[in-house]
């Protein structure tokens, strides 16, 4: 009897052992019960990052859970597969939406998201500014602002952006009296046509022009770094000098191009260089390299002493005579603008390739993987190196963003994921991931506005109605 009980037992264990272990191999490789539709499936991971940190996470709807608060991350486990309205949330903050599948077996990742703001906090930096202009390198800007001096029409400020203080730099009759043909002239005659800075942001060259001598130009050599500010008269430029920039090796010396003639100005020693180049169309320096276009649409390759030329392909660019160009460098990729067309050369595979027509400007993200491109309505992206997390992107996929109304004039990358920019009075961000709708809000209204991103501080610069406005901090 004992053995019998033993045997039944045994044999109910065994059978138990049988029905259990699938169920239990199934469930840790995944598969789960879906009792809302009674069927076997298996399920997928969700995962995001998200700012501002501690977002809500809507499925369909329903509050699902938070994202820490830590890292901004948020991980749910066990959804069913079928698409979902995503929503993420957070009080003070636009909410950002898509209908996104969440597949068997597989994470969907949203690793990227930035909210934007609804209520940004501005405030005025100066309500006399006319222009401004950003230090590249530094988190400094000098302002264009109007002057209540009798004998003055504006003068020049310098501001640390990261110390808030201000300090005078230069004013219009103080440039005028260093210029004896101008000392005649009154303040609101003179103005500045051009403004460039070194590239350690110390020097600045400035392009003074005369209403009344429309056919001159007078250069300045403004050195901030020094206590108080120097300004010296370049008494010895006596043409227009046309498009210019310090040399980035050496902010002694300077680069002039006007009508498509190349020349190195040395302001130490006050001479301009008789060793040029003809016939440039546009230029890029990088490091120790020059590289430029010519009028043939030849693309070549020398030092910055204009030495060793090296024609970097044989295909010939399609340049007419009234052609402007513009040329930029992001290893291992050229990127061309001829007119209203966007070119892209690959330098390691020696391959020149048409991007899109009409274009009026692109930018390059701060990690170089992508490029924003644009014409009077339209933003695409294109990406210059694979892109592994979710969206996947192979290099060289084009992204179509949006199409609007009004015309865009400036583009900026508000990260590597997202872009600022304006058309017409509004100021609109939006993200660059294509899945579903994409997410774009108007960040803010300014009439007429002349905007600056300035990725050192993350902060917009406003300029509207003579006021500059500033927004407090916007991106981690």
């Amino acid at each position: 009897m004992i053995h019998r009980k033993r045997a039944v037992l045994f044999l109910i264990l065994a059978v138990l052992f049988i029905l259990t272990t699938p169920i239990v191999i199934s469930y840790s490789l995944g598969w789960r019960i879906d009792f809302e539709n009674w069927r076997i499936i298996k399920p997928g991971v969700f995962y995001l990052k998200a700012w501002p940190k501690s977002a809500e996470i809507y499925f369909n709807g329903q509050l699902k859970k938070k994202t820490d608060f830590f890292f901004g991350a948020g991980y749910i486990e066990n959804i069913p597969p079928q698409k979902y309205e995503i929503e993420i949330k957070k009080e003070g903050f636009y909410d950002w939406k898509k209908i996104l599948e969440v597949k068997s077996g597989e994470v969907t990742e949203l690793k990227n998201i930035v909210l934007i703001p609804k209520n940004p906090n501005f405030k005025i930096i100066t309500d006399k500014a006319t222009d401004f202009f950003f230090c590249p390198e530094k988190n400094c800007v000098i302002l264009k602002e109007k002057s209540l001096s009798e004998n003055e029409n504006w003068a020049l400020k310098f501001l640390d952006l990261n110390k808030d203080i201000r300090s005078h730099l230069i004013s219009d009759y103080e440039i005028m009296q260093k210029t004896p043909v101008l000392k005649s002239k009154k303040a609101s005659d003179i103005q500045i046509s051009y403004l460039s800075f070194s590239q350690d942001s110390k020097k600045v060259l400035i392009e003074i022009s005369s209403n009344e001598l429309k056919d001159s130009k007078f250069y300045y050599l403004l050195e901030i770094d020094r206590n108080p500010p120097s300004l010296t008269y370049l008494d010895y430029i006596t043409s227009d000098l046309g498009d210019i920039i310090f040399n980035p090796k050496n902010n002694q010396k300077i680069f002039s191009l006007k009508d498509k003639l190349l020349r190195e100005i040395d302001l130490n020693t006050k001479t301009i260089s008789s060793n040029t180049l003809e016939n440039i169309l546009a230029y890029f320096i990088d490091q120790n390299n020059f590289y430029y276009i010519d009028s043939s649409g030849a693309f070549f390759r020398s030092d910055l002493g204009f030495s060793g030329r090296e024609k970097i392909t044989n295909d010939y660019l399609p340049i007419t005579e009234n052609s402007t160009a513009k040329v930029y460098f992001s290893h291992p990729y050229f990127l061309i603008k001829i007119d209203d067309i966007l070119y892209l050369f690959n330098q390691d595979k020696n391959s020149l390739e048409k991007i899109a027509q009409p274009i009026k400007d692109f930018i390059i993200s701060s990690d170089h993987k992508k490029l924003a491109y644009f014409n009077d309505y339209e933003i695409s992206i294109l990406f210059l190196e694979k892109k592994y997390d979710q969206p996947l992107k192979e290099v060289g996929d084009k992204s179509f963003l949006t199409r609007f109304s009004e015309k865009i004039d400036k583009v900026f990358w508000y990260n590597n994921h997202y872009l600022i920019f304006n058309t017409g009075d509004k100021i609109k961000i939006t993200e660059i991931d294509d899945r579903d709708k994409i997410n774009i809000v108007d960040f803010s209204n300014f009439k007429a506005p002349e905007i600056f991103w300035n990725k050192l501080d993350k902060k917009i610069y406003i300029l509207s109605e003579g006021n500059l406005y500033s927004s407090e901090k916007l991106v981690p």
